[in-house]
């Protein structure tokens, strides 16, 4: 019985672990969508990654091209992990990771191109042994110096093909070990790995062909050395014959690392590349701009409690044209404007990290305002009827100054005229020609 209820609470726990697991991961999921915009979607592809000594679940923004946009990584807590000294190392690891994971047809890294090296190694030796036997039989000097020529051709054959295939399997063994459980301690020596492992591929076609050519000076040799029978030579010639697919077997597993080689060349070049070049850097830069973007949306859309209300539509509101001229401080006012219309030209320019101490401003400034309220009306009231009162006396004043003098020019005129008719009635009055 005690037996049957251990099993019990085991298969129960089977089935609920994978559910906690889910669930972390949708959750995980939900946080990192706060951070997309139209038209940028969460990848499928989720990641842990432990970096130093925090374990993160990475989170993959992408467009709609599923090109990356940036990483969000969540710690256990369900909090973003935004530690910027940290935060190179997190994204060209988690850019490393996504990258190698992809599926693609040209990464042949698996164990089956290390069974094809295995095979082929395994004949070229036992061919290399057969050529030694064709030494120790001691026929003639051409036979034996040229199997020796042909037995070292194959040798190094052979020594190239194991090199390779230790370094690939080197590569395959690293990157598995760093996908299993990637840490970003591993990082550089996986790229190292990657970079390396398939040097010298390309000097394969090459030394089979030396192989071959080896094969046919043997041919000669034994061909026109007539202290040979012809039964033995074609012992000799079945003997040093190269396997009948070398041909194939070789050009097969060059194909396969160079596609494989040019897979991860890609991957490690982007990675080596420094500054804004570098796509993990890029993704990086992208991922604290709308980190600075979420905050300004928090600070200045989002419900405050300590103003009942979002900051924008206080801010608003304060700034209304009714409302505007009764604020009791004016000079916070003149500055709260002023810092608004700031904040808004930043937002438009999409400099979100210098916006962000605005709107902590901006927040103190409305809250500094609404403490202070409202001028008093009555001091309006009074301050509307002074204002009247001296726009009137002042509109007497004009009136008076500007319509009073049109009259005293009419009469100093008439008598400039009247006194222009005396003088010319004197005058003529003294003509002595009338």
């Amino acid at each position: 019985m005690n037996k049957l209820k251990i099993l019990l609470v085991i298969a129960c726990a089977l089935l609920i672990i994978p559910n906690v697991f889910c669930l972390s991961i949708i959750d995980a999921q939900n946080i990192a969508r706060d951070y997309t915009l139209d038209n940028e979607f969460i990848d499928s592809r989720v990641f842990q990654v432990s970096c130093d000594d925090v374990d993160l679940t990475i989170i993959s923004v992408v467009n709609s091209n599923n090109e990356l946009i940036f990483f969000v990584p969540i710690d256990n807590d369900k909090q973003i992990y935004s530690q910027e000294n940290n935060l190179d190392d997190l994204f060209k690891t988690s850019y490393l990771l996504k990258e190698i994971t992809k599926q693609s047809s040209n990464n042949y890294l698996t164990i089956t191109i290390i069974d094809a090296f295995d095979q082929l190694i395994t004949i070229l030796s036992s061919k290399r042994s057969q050529l030694q036997g064709i030494i120790n039989a001691d026929y003639s000097k051409n036979i034996t110096d040229a199997t020796k020529i042909t037995k070292e051709s194959v040798g190094e054959l052979i020594d190239l093909l194991e090199t390779l295939r230790e370094s690939v399997n080197n590569a395959r063994v690293t990157q598995q070990n760093f996908v299993d459980s990637p840490t970003c301690a591993q990082t550089n020596n996986v790229v190292s790995s990657l970079r390396d492992g398939f040097e010298g591929y390309n000097n394969l076609t090459l030394y089979g062909l030396n192989y071959q050519t080896s094969i046919n000076n043997i041919t000669e040799a034994i061909v026109s050395d007539s202290e040979v029978d012809e039964n033995t030579k074609m012992i000799i010639s079945g003997y040093i014959s190269a396997p009948p697919n070398l041909s194939k077997d070789i050009s097969n597993i060059q194909e396969r690392l160079s596609s494989t080689n040019f897979f991860y060349s890609e991957i490690i070049n982007n990675f080596l590349k420094i500054g804004e070049n570098n796509s993990a850097i890029v993704a990086k830069n992208n991922f604290l701009s709308r980190q600075d973007y979420v905050q300004v949306v928090d600070l200045l859309y989002t419900y405050d409690s300590d103003l009942k209300n979002t900051l924008d539509n206080i801010v608003l509101g304060i700034l209304d044209d009714n409302r505007y001229p009764y604020w009791k401080d004016k000079t916070t006012l003149s500055n709260l404007e002023r810092n608004y219309q700031e904040i808004q030209n930043l937002l438009n320019r999409k400099r979100y990290s210098e916006t962000i101490q605005k709107i902590k401003l901006l927040k103190s400034q409305a809250i500094k305002l609404e403490k202070e309220g409202f001028v008093d009306m009555s001091d309006v009231k009074q301050s509307y009827d002074y204002y009247v009162v001296v726009s009137v006396l002042i509109l007497i004043v004009i009136l008076f100054v500007v319509i009073k003098p049109k009259k005293k020019n009419k009469t100093k005129t008439k008598v400039l005229k009247k006194n222009k008719k005396d003088v010319l009635e004197t005058f003529n009055k003294k003509d002595p020609f009338k």
